[in-house]
């Protein structure tokens, strides 16, 4: 969706430019995608981790399997009855996606700003004068 709507003035540039299609991707389609692309990954990062109980923990036929990690310890724990290990376990998943925002998601959104394209026309002064952009 975000690459078909680049604007019809930045399609002209790369076709004054003679851009060839890696050049056209990679200097005007990419980037004015960057934006939404990392948003809907963020979101698909944030939905993964609602369905990671029901993939670490998942039977066929007669056999169950589990395989390690957060989602199954937290599943086990509930099952267990045990509070102090769920607890645990939420606080542990928390943290590590407030780590993962902190070091991957929030240095990706502040680069990515960069490209960041506002068709808006000049800002207005209080007193009339319009400010130079």
């Amino acid at each position: 969706m975000s690459i078909s709507t680049i604007p019809n003035e930045l399609r002209e540039a790369a076709t004054i430019f003679r851009l060839n299609p890696w050049l056209r991707f990679k200097t005007v389609e990419l980037p004015f995608a960057a934006l939404g692309l990392i948003w809907n990954s963020m979101m698909s990062w944030a939905g993964g981790w609602f369905f990671l109980m029901a993939s670490e923990i998942f039977t066929v036929g007669s056999r169950d399997f589990r395989l390690p990690g957060i989602g199954a310890y937290l599943q086990t724990a509930a099952s267990a009855g045990n509070l102090q290990a769920v607890t645990a376990g939420i606080v542990t998943l928390v943290l590590t996606i407030i780590v993962l925002d902190q070091l991957i998601w929030c240095p990706v959104l502040a680069w990515a700003e960069k490209f960041k394209l506002e068709m808006e026309p000049a800002i207005g002064r209080t007193d009339g004068e319009l400010l130079e952009l």
